[in-house]
């Protein structure tokens, strides 16, 4: 019990496991030889994140431009060059406020300046508890939103509308359940814009690499296959140790903080 206790985290390292250790090293050591195109790439990508039976994501046509990312960091940094101004909420990702923007209560948002917010989000485990409150004061006050899903795939019990006509866009990754080593995502938005993520999905200026790489992954993982294997074992652990139990098979929390669980899991 003790040195469970020790193997607890203040980092929140990703989940990993000998499966994904497999496929990984499966992938570096196996010649791949077919080149993947970008569009089936797209196709297949918006398959797999859609496909997640642990959490529900309705009306994903509303967002119908479909573009492949290098992750959900790749995501952010295009949003942040792109956008002379947006807003940053309180108990958000801290790289979004990197640039010296400081955090905002919801009501004290600016009418007109796009928000960028994280769903899951890492603070809470899950929607924030204002959404309801953001998507009125949003509609309200002509705020774009555009959304960081990155902890998407380690997360369970999410359930989010994206035809609220805000919402403007959202992007997953596969980073958090293992692949890390794998800088790769997609990007769903409502309107077609030229930025460098557009532009490097229509040359395509695509590395072929981490495409192909991608393909792979998907072909062998299932979206939900860290919850839908270690739901029990992470149970367990919170009981034992008496952690407060998240939505992120990674995390769990420790007198209101919260700790890395993924060490101990991948030793189970």
């Amino acid at each position: 019990m003790s040195d469970m206790h020790s193997q607890l985290t203040d980092q929140l390292h990703h989940f990993h496991d000998s499966k994904t250790e497999q496929i990984k090293s499966d992938w570096f050591n196996k010649v791949q030889g077919n080149i993947i195109s970008v569009e089936s790439v797209k196709q297949k990508a918006l398959e797999w994140f859609g496909s997640s039976k642990r959490n529900t994501l309705h009306n994903l046509d509303a967002l119908p431009n479909v573009d492949l990312t290098y992750g959900c960091t790749d995501y952010i940094n295009n949003f942040l060059a792109k956008e002379k101004r947006y807003q940053v909420l309180e108990k958000e990702y801290s790289y979004y406020a990197l640039m010296g923007k400081q955090k905002t209560k919801v009501e004290d948002l600016e009418d007109n300046v796009p928000v960028i917010v994280s769903l899951p989000n890492w603070f809470y485990g899950n929607t924030r508890p204002d959404w309801e409150t953001l998507l009125a004061c949003c509609e309200k006050k002509a705020i774009d939103i555009h959304i960081d899903s990155a902890w998407f795939t380690a997360s369970k019990d999410l359930d989010i509308d994206l035809s609220h006509p805000n919402i403007k866009s959202i992007a997953f990754s596969i980073t958090k359940t293992g692949f890390e080593w794998n800088k790769f995502g997609i990007r769903l938005s409502k309107q077609r814009t030229i930025d460098s993520i557009t532009i490097r999905n229509t040359k395509p200026w695509i590395n072929s690499n981490v495409i192909n790489c991608a393909n792979f992954i998907m072909d062998r993982i299932d979206i939900d296959y860290a919850w839908n294997t270690y739901e029990g074992k992470y149970n367990k652990l919170c009981e034992e140790l008496d952690l407060t139990k998240t939505n992120f098979i990674h995390v769990a929390k420790k007198d209101g903080k919260n700790v890395g669980v993924a060490n101990i899991l991948s030793k189970q």
